[in-house]
C-alpha cells in the first residue's frame, strides 16, 4: 500500500482525472508534486504543486506511515489542497488507511457542484489505490 501512495510520479497512470504528475525531490522524505487534473466542463483543467512530507512511526501493532501535503501557494489555479494518507497496521496482513483531504479547486464552479463531486472523487481515488495495490500482489 505504501509503495502505491508514495509513488506520486506514477499517479497519472492510475489516479482518476490525473493528466500529469511530476515529482521533484527536496530532501529525504520531502518532495514537490506538480499535478494537472482533467476537470469536467465548464471548468478548466486544474494545475498546482503540493509539498509532500513523509515519515514512519511506531504503533503497538508495528510500523505506521504517513504522507502529508500542503498546496504551494501561487503554484497553480487552485485555492487550496491540504491532506494526508496515514497507514496503521492492525494485523500482520491488515492495514487501516486514513485519507484526509481539503481541496478548494477555485475557478468559477458553484459550491454545490464541488460538494456534489467530492464524494464521487473520493470513492474514485480510494478505488484506484485499492486496484493498484491488488494488481501489484
Amino acid at each position: 500500500m505504501r509503495e502505491v501512495i508514495d509513488a506520486a510520479a506514477e499517479f497519472d497512470e492510475f489516479m482518476p482525472r490525473m493528466l500529469e504528475s511530476e515529482v521533484e525531490p527536496v530532501a529525504p522524505g520531502v518532495y514537490l508534486n506538480r499535478q494537472v487534473l482533467d476537470t469536467p466542463f465548464p471548468a478548466e483543467d486544474r494545475h498546482y504543486t503540493v509539498r509532500v512530507e513523509t515519515h514512519s512511526f511506531e504503533t503497538n501493532s508495528g510500523p505506521g506511515w504517513q504522507a502529508r501535503w500542503n498546496h504551494v501557494e501561487g503554484s497553480g489555479n487552485i485555492r487550496e489542497s491540504v491532506g494526508s494518507w496515514t497507514l496503521l497496521p492492525v494485523e500482520p496482513d491488515r492495514t487501516v488507511v486514513i485519507y484526509r483531504v481539503l481541496t478548494d479547486p477555485g475557478g468559477r464552479l458553484p459550491a454545490w457542484i464541488v460538494d456534489y463531486a467530492a464524494p464521487r472523487t473520493l470513492r474514485g481515488v480510494l478505488g484506484a489505490v485499492r486496484d493498484r495495490v491488488l494488481a501489484g500482489e
